[in-house]
């Protein structure tokens, strides 16, 4: 992957760096941010694709593209405000997120992996799950 292509790496160290305990373990628990999720864990899937999912997602969507600052606390309080607007626990809102953007159910904050992302990979993630989602209620 190209590491030009992501934020600084320096943004990315400071986020990880309680995560991690080597350089390579960094590596691969950031992988996620240069390249997207080619399939979702099973697990991870299985447990928080539930039906009514789309609808968070949906929601998450549509609140992420009207932000004007992308910027960590920016992205975790629309999480915040989508899960208190939908009347859902917060982890029932940001792990289905988590996800979608990552392909997994670990990785740094929901505000930090959102920023970390960048606003048009997230988005493209979201609905990609989205999809994916839709696909699944349907078979």
């Amino acid at each position: 992957f190209d590491l030009n292509a992501g934020p600084p790496l320096a943004e990315i160290v400071e986020v990880q760096r309680e995560r991690a305990s080597t350089l390579e373990e960094m590596a691969e628990k950031s992988a996620f941010i240069f390249t997207a999720p080619k399939r979702y864990a099973a697990k991870a899937a299985k447990q928080h694709f539930k039906p009514g999912v789309a609808a968070v997602l949906k929601t998450l969507d549509s609140e992420l593209s009207r932000l004007d600052e992308w910027s960590m606390d920016a992205t975790q309080a629309v999480v915040e405000a989508t899960a208190e607007r939908l009347k859902l626990k917060l982890g029932k809102v940001a792990q289905p997120l988590r996800v979608a953007v990552t392909g997994d159910s670990a990785s740094p904050g929901i505000g930090q992996t959102l920023y970390l992302l960048g606003r048009e990979e997230t988005l493209q993630r979201v609905r990609r799950a989205l999809d994916y989602v839709n696909r699944q209620a349907t078979s």
